[in-house]
């Protein structure tokens, strides 16, 4: 079975993330809920902050997000800091998958 897990702090990057390349004034809030994904709250400073010398300090709350969640997946279409060689090499008990690469996982 999945279950999908986000969190309030990468809701409001993504949100954040549209208005600042895209112009977009997004409220993506009713398409999480109807989803079915949990959300958790914000993650907390503490949370993230033994990740920032692993990962970009923007994306560490991803993988404290998974940690907390005691996730097998992380998933994501962000190349540049997270789903490339060196990071899945810092995180090896993470499969760290783009949407397509989950799809082809389950669909075996």
């Amino acid at each position: 079975m999945i279950v999908g897990f986000t969190s309030q702090t990468a809701i409001e990057e993504t949100e954040k993330n549209l208005e600042d390349f895209n112009n977009l004034k997004a409220n993506i809030r009713p398409e999480i809920a109807e989803s079915g994904i949990i959300v958790l709250e914000k993650i907390g400073a503490g949370d993230i902050a033994p990740y920032f010398i692993k990962i970009h300090k923007k994306d560490a709350h991803i993988i404290a997000g998974a940690r907390l969640t005691k996730s097998t997946h992380v998933l994501t279409l962000d190349k540049k800091h997270i789903n490339n060689p060196a990071t899945k090499a810092k995180f090896p008990d993470l499969k760290i998958v783009s949407p397509k690469e989950l799809l082809e996982i389950i669909k075996d």
